[in-house]
Order: structure tokens, then sequence, then C-alpha cells
């Protein structure tokens, strides 16, 4: 590996770079906007249907992945800058690291997560047919009864 340290240049927003950056065992240093980019002030999203806005170019990177594998700093204060280059260049001991939701399991357990808590009787979509996760549940909850669509469980 020849590279250590990935600089994101504010977009793209929630890119996979990153992540593939500390995957591969380098660290990222993102830049903090000094406010928040929203479908209000940037042109690139305001089409996107979304309400969010964003502090940095990767809000969850920042919110949730700590030092060294990331760093979020006030580009325009060229301290802050140079010192997150220096301590993620002084920290070695990590050769890749990919955040527990991004990786297999993390993945399974969203989605497993999402379909068990979604209430299938109450999407609109009465062509929705799913086969129940045990064919000895009869709560509606865990979804149509074996051989039976939604409109048939739900109503």
């Amino acid at each position: 590996q020849e590279s250590r340290l990935f600089i994101g240049l504010g977009f793209p927003y929630d890119g996979p770079e990153p992540l593939e950056a500390l995957a591969n065992g380098c660290a990222f240093i993102q830049p903090k906007f000094s406010e928040p980019h929203d479908r209000y002030n940037t042109l690139f999203l305001h089409s996107k249907p979304t309400e969010r806005g964003y502090t940095s170019q990767n809000p969850y990177l920042e919110k949730h992945i700590e030092e060294p594998y990331v760093y979020t700093v006030d580009v325009n204060n060229d301290d802050n800058v140079r010192n997150a280059v220096k301590k993620s260049l002084q920290y070695t001991n990590f050769s890749s690291f990919v955040p527990y939701e991004f990786t297999q399991e993390g993945m399974l357990e969203r989605i497993a997560t999402y379909i068990r808590h979604h209430n299938f009787c109450d999407n609109g979509n009465l062509a929705l047919k799913r086969k129940a996760w045990s064919s000895h549940s009869k709560n509606i909850a865990d979804g149509p009864i074996d051989g039976q669509d939604t409109t048939s469980t739900c109503y």
C-alpha cells in the first residue's frame, strides 16, 4: 500500500470513495462546511427530494467514525488542516477499516430490521406478495400467511 491519506474536496456528497479509502487503510480528511449545504443554498441539491443539510462531505463519517480514521476540518484554517494531516500520518496501525454498518452482516441486519418493522398492510401496494418468515407464524407484522397475498391477509 502506497497511500495513507485520502483528502475530500467537498464533493460528491456521501460518495463511496471515503469508505473505499478506509477499507484500503487510508485515513480520510474532509471539509467541514461553515453553513450546511442543502437544497436551498446548493444548486446540486436544489432538485433533490431531501430536506437534509450536509455539514460536511460525508456527515455519516463525520458523526459516527472518529479519529484516526476520519478527520473533519475547517479547510479555511491552515493550522487545522496541517494538524489533521500530521495526526493521520502518525497513526499507521490500521490496514483496513470498514464501519460495521457497511459490512455484509451490518447490511443484512439493516434489511432484516426494515422488513421486521415495515407494515406491509399499510403501504398502499395491494399487489405486493410476500411469504411469511415462518409458516407457523400468523402475526400480520410478519407478513402474509403462506400462499396469501397482502389483500387477503390485511383486510
